[in-house]
């Protein structure tokens, strides 16, 4: 009996999804109305395009100056950014299409969404693919206990505040180059499921992964982390590459290995042999990262 309590109790949520249906187009116009944006338990049809709101400005040949006066990008071709303004709050919620807050009309021309206040997503399922590089999430940003089943994308991406992705499930593509937490990140007990790619990003007031699994490849190649990052039983199942990482501006190494790992972060410093002998290589690789937009 108890067992038939808990197998009904698991599928409360998914009786609850079936229950309401919410077309994307009534999600957007409430942003373009400035409405409140508030979901609970409902199923969300169709694409949902942030990029065409009302509001898109065009910034061609604008830099981005962040909060902390930071240049970030200036990018000399059409860009059009559509800001959301009103908090965003979906709950135990099931997107059925993609979720565009970035796209390319041609390879010269970007479209992205930025998010002028906070965003909460909690318990959401993300089916299709979720795309939010280049936003900028100006307050804090929550998504923990999702799952992500198609992958998600936050290149280039600016976190001002807070940011959580505890608990969360990754799949498919995870793209997190490039990006900027100014506060520090949360991903505690998250777990990723194909590789994690987060080159390049740099986590200006820490970042917690405890308990986080890597199923696949973890990648933090010139990942910057200040002034602490934890891995504390932390699962790296098939390896990780820290190579020219550097934690509070020193160059470090992580003891990562396979299986479960504690408390295994140690500083050193590189010799100049080793420096040198990937400089050219990491070079290359620098130019055609940033090449690829």
């Amino acid at each position: 009996m108890k067992n038939l309590s808990f197998f009904l109790l698991l599928c409360l949520p998914v009786l609850a999804f079936g229950q309401r249906k919410i077309a994307a187009t009534t999600v957007l116009n409430q942003m373009n109305n400035g409405e409140t944006v508030k979901y609970e338990n409902v199923q969300i049809t169709g694409n949902i395009d942030l990029t065409r709101l009302r509001n898109t400005q065009n910034k061609h040949g604008e830099e981005i100056i962040d909060d902390h006066g930071v240049r970030k990008i200036f990018y000399d071709k059409p860009r059009f950014v559509s800001t959301v303004t009103q908090p965003v709050t979906f709950i135990n919620c099931i997107f059925s299409g993609d979720f565009i807050a970035f796209s390319q009309s041609n390879p010269d021309t970007i479209y992205e969404a930025d998010f002028a206040e906070t965003v909460r997503f909690e318990r959401c399922i993300f089916e299709k693919k979720a795309t939010f590089r280049h936003s900028w999430f100006k307050k804090d940003a929550a998504f923990t206990n999702c799952r992500f089943k198609t992958g998600v994308n936050f290149r280039h991406s600016i976190f001002t505040n807070l940011s959580s992705f505890k608990e969360t499930v990754f799949t498919g593509e995870i793209d997190f180059r490039h990006t900027d937490f100014y506060k520090k990140g949360n991903f505690e007990n998250a777990k990723f499921e194909t590789p994690a790619d987060f080159r390049h990003t740099t986590f200006s007031k820490g970042a917690d992964f405890t308990q986080a699994s890597f199923l696949a490849e973890a990648g933090f190649r010139h990942t910057e982390f200040q002034p602490e990052v934890i891995f504390k039983d932390v699962n790296f199942k098939t390896g990780s590459d820290f190579s020219h990482a550097h934690l509070d501006g020193e160059p470090i190494s992580f003891n990562a290995g396979l299986g479960k790992s504690e408390d295994n972060i140690r500083q050193r410093k590189k010799t100049k042999e080793e420096e040198s002998g990937t400089e050219e290589a990491e070079e290359g690789e620098i130019e055609t990262e940033e090449t690829e937009e």
